[in-house]
């Protein structure tokens, strides 16, 4: 286990099994939350509500098992000390919200998510727990992005998408997920023996990316790339050439149309007179500033669609997750 993460240095119990109930009933949470389409083959895990379920059950099996995980310091970890900071402070929002309603409910998501999270970071308390988890998730990705393949749904704008409804309908959602999973395919490819299946995975996943035309998407295509290059290729040099030749080949199969978005990445002036851009910037700036008036407890959860809408007549989402957060 030399090759251990350093927070698992102190609470290496490799030698248990992989798979106990909590962890099968978060794999189940994943599943039933990052792969939509398991509703369209089984259609009665929907109306069980089995992502609730799942979450109801994971709490009530690991209360009763937590003495068997021995991830001692998953608490000390300063994400974690930054989350709990975040949600002690994210109810304050309440107070200034324009919908205290949504405002509350955002907030009851946010605690449902981070309970959830608190038992996560001490169930996975080995390396072999945490490829698992880590293999599942990409898994989903890969299926999500293989439903964008071939489903045939497409947006007004002809940008693919897996599914018509929910959160993964939109295609700059989609590409959230597959970017999320890329690099977790990616360490996969470093352990695995069979490098087939990971390296199939990754494909399927970087033709999805680009058929959404998403241009976050590709921002963050850039910064997987730019972040395997510098953590993982600068100690072996014999992945700098196939991340370049990964690179060139994304780039020269594109279809032109998608160079041609993403080439609007930077296509943009600065109106003289009103200071606009005519792109998402105009409701960032703004939407910062609004937030500076309580840079503390912020302006209420959700509430940048109200700002948006209220001031400058767009009740479409802020498409940033840093400033919605700080809002």
């Amino acid at each position: 286990m030399d090759t251990a993460p350093t927070y698992f240095q102190e609470q290496i119990h490799d030698n248990e099994k992989r798979l106990t109930l909590p962890i099968f009933l978060f794999l189940v949470y994943v599943v039933c939350t990052f792969f939509p389409h398991v509703y369209t083959f089984f259609p009665l895990l929907g109306t069980m509500k089995v992502v609730r379920v799942a979450g109801i059950l994971l709490v009530v099996t690991y209360v009763f098992t937590r003495e068997r995980y021995h991830n001692i310091t998953a608490y000390k970890h300063p994400i974690f000390i930054a989350w709990v900071v975040f949600m002690i402070i994210l109810p304050f929002g309440l107070i200034y919200s324009w919908d205290r309603g949504a405002t509350l409910n955002k907030t009851q998501e946010a605690y449902k998510y981070f309970l959830v999270f608190l038992i996560m970071i001490r169930i996975i308390d080995s390396s072999k727990r945490l490829d698992l988890i880590m293999a599942v998730f990409a898994a989903c990705a890969v299926g999500m992005a293989l439903g964008s393949l071939f489903s045939g749904i497409v947006s007004a704008e002809g940008r693919t998408m897996s599914i018509d409804a929910g959160i993964f309908a939109d295609p700059n959602d989609l590409c959230f997920l597959l970017n999320c999973a890329l690099p977790f395919l990616l360490h996969l490819f470093l352990k695995s023996e069979t490098k087939i299946i990971p390296i199939a995975g990754t494909a399927v996943v970087l033709t999805a990316v680009v058929l959404t035309f998403s241009r976050g998407g590709f921002l963050g295509l850039c910064m997987v790339g730019f972040g395997y290059t510098l953590f993982i290729a600068r100690k072996s040099k014999k992945y700098l050439a196939p991340i370049f030749a990964a690179a060139v080949l994304i780039w020269f199969f594109s279809p032109t149309a998608y160079k041609e978005r993403m080439s609007t990445i930077t296509d943009f002036q600065v109106d003289n007179e009103t200071g606009l851009t005519g792109t998402r910037i105009d409701t960032w700036l703004p939407a910062i500033k609004w937030g500076l008036e309580h840079p503390i407890t912020g302006k209420g959860a959700g509430s940048t669609v109200y700002f948006n809408g209220m001031t400058r007549g767009d009740w479409h989402v802020t498409h940033n997750s840093l400033v919605q957060v700080f809002v």
